[in-house]
């Protein structure tokens, strides 16, 4: 049996282990895992769960448009960014990845048996500069960047994002804003949309807010591009749910910033108490951490089993030896810096 390699609690293999899944600490999904505020919670409820959701999602958009002042005719709001990531080889033929990257959009488009080529992602201007040069050699009518980018946290800028959108007018310049929030200095292209008509922003609901169990994502740019997602996607895709607890979050940016100012902080806490104990870490701007490890198929394995805390093996990113953990609350944490310490060092001797 194949088990998942994303990030999350593996119900598959809990039922294989016969682990209760109540019983795991997850570390491997890079979730905000702080509660709700009242103002959302009070929204996911039984309402209205015999009616149909607003086809629309009118008061979604809406909700987006003011708090940005982005027209909702440029807004679509979808089921999960899932969702958008495999509408996109219905739209797009040959697409380029600034890699490594999230592991989805290379399986959408080999699902589809659509070409994706991945160029390195450029770490210094020198880098990007390369990458423009590639880029202009080549046929392709998408980039897809994360930014920060999924794993490394590397960077791109506004003023490189304007260089790309400039420079390939023909193509859809895709952003991958997943971690952008979180992400406490990273600043989002979201104003550029309204200069820039093959800019495509896509925004996670997810991973800022902790809502990943009602998927709920939206993606930002000009009218025509939403237009053609919009008619890739399933008729009343986005829960009743979702749809009222959007406005709901948005209220609330202010207290989803303390938040997010906290999980660095616990985030800058573990780093701190494994390297302490000698374990080496990997750490940027967004909000996981990388552990360095011998094995990470074998410690995550151990970890799950043993210990029943769920982290990250990173072979799937090309990285064998690391495993990712996100910060959770203060308790969980302190155990896991005390697991890992006893776990990878015991292995080292």
């Amino acid at each position: 049996m194949a088990f998942q390699i994303h990030g999350s609690i593996p119900y598959n293999e809990l039922r294989v282990l016969g682990i209760d899944p109540s019983e795991i600490t997850d570390f491997s999904a890079t979730v905000n895992p702080l509660p709700l505020p009242e103002r959302v919670s009070k929204k996911v409820s039984a309402q209205d769960l015999a009616a149909y959701p607003d086809i629309d999602c009118f008061e979604a958009r809406r909700a987006i448009s003011d708090f940005y002042s982005i027209r909702p005719e440029k807004i679509v709001v979808t089921a999960g960014m899932t969702e958008t990531i495999f509408s996109m080889p219905s739209l797009f033929n040959n697409a380029i990845q600034f890699s490594p990257t999230y592991y989805d959009y290379a399986a959408a488009f080999r699902k589809k048996r659509k070409k994706i080529k991945s160029v390195e992602f450029p770490g210094s201007e020198t880098e990007f500069e390369k990458a423009i040069n590639l880029l202009r050699s080549d046929k392709f009518d998408l980039v897809i960047i994360c930014n920060p980018n999924n794993p490394d946290g590397k960077t791109v800028s506004l003023f490189q994002i304007e260089k790309l959108c400039g420079s390939f007018p023909s193509s859809v310049i895709c952003i991958d804003e997943s971690y952008q929030e979180m992400s406490l200095e990273s600043e989002s292209a979201l104003a550029l949309t309204k200069k820039y008509e093959n800019l495509l922003v896509l925004k996670s609901l997810t991973k800022p807010f902790g809502i990943g169990g009602i998927r709920a994502a939206y993606a930002i740019s000009s009218p025509g591009i939403i237009n053609k997602i919009k008619q890739r996607l399933l008729p009343w895709g986005v829960s009743s749910i979702a749809q009222r607890i959007i406005p709901e979050i948005f209220k609330e940016w202010d207290y989803y910033k303390k938040q997010w100012i906290g999980i660095h902080k616990e985030k800058n806490r573990i780093v701190r108490g494994l390297n302490r104990s000698g374990v080496g870490t990997i750490s940027s701007i967004c909000p996981f951490i990388f552990v360095v490890c011998e094995n990470a198929t074998e410690l995550r394995t151990k970890m799950l089993q043993k210990h029943k805390i769920s982290v990250r093996d990173c072979t799937s990113f090309g990285m064998p030896h690391y495993i990712r953990v996100m910060p959770s609350d203060s308790r969980s944490n302190d155990t896991i810096i005390q697991v890992l310490s006893r776990e990878i060092l015991v292995n080292q001797e």
